[in-house]
């Protein structure tokens, strides 16, 4: 299954790219983010390796995030690995007007398990709707915190 969400974000991509690679600033954008942990590799290096830990309605969700692509200022891609499913995330940043950034942000879920490959679709709504709730997150805090 895979969700597309979009936004302009009243900031230049290098602020917006800086903003996003800043592990201290998840918190304040992705609803339910507890901590990272690095197992591997440097901040945002291509193939460093984390633990992301969620709390998800009072239950504790860990995923491994693996950065695959990473150019600055323009796109930051990873997967992140769960015990259900795998997640891909590419962000996109793109130079829109005077010093806007047109942010795209696609995901792409790869259920695990037969199970989960047939439920999914019915909690796609409510995917996309977080989706875009965290990305409306996102846009205030940079545009608020880079003044």
């Amino acid at each position: 299954m895979k969700l597309e969400t979009a936004l302009e974000i009243c900031k230049p991509p290098s602020e917006v790219y800086a903003f996003l690679m800043d592990e201290e600033n998840l918190s304040l954008w992705i609803d339910g983010f507890v901590r990272l942990e690095r197992i591997s590799g440097e901040d945002g290096a291509i193939g460093s390796v984390s633990k992301h830990i969620y709390n998800e309605k009072g239950k504790v969700i860990e995923r491994i995030e693996e950065i695959t692509a990473n150019i600055k200022d323009e796109l930051l891609e990873g997967i992140l690995k769960g015990d259900r499913m795998n997640i891909l995330i590419r962000n996109q940043l793109k130079p829109v007007g005077k010093g806007h950034t047109k942010l795209l942000v696609e995901v792409e879920v790869k259920p695990k398990s037969l199970f989960y490959k047939l439920f999914l679709p019915f909690y796609r709504a409510g995917m996309l709707k977080r989706q875009e709730s965290d990305l409306q997150r996102l846009k205030e805090v940079v545009e608020k915190l880079t003044d």
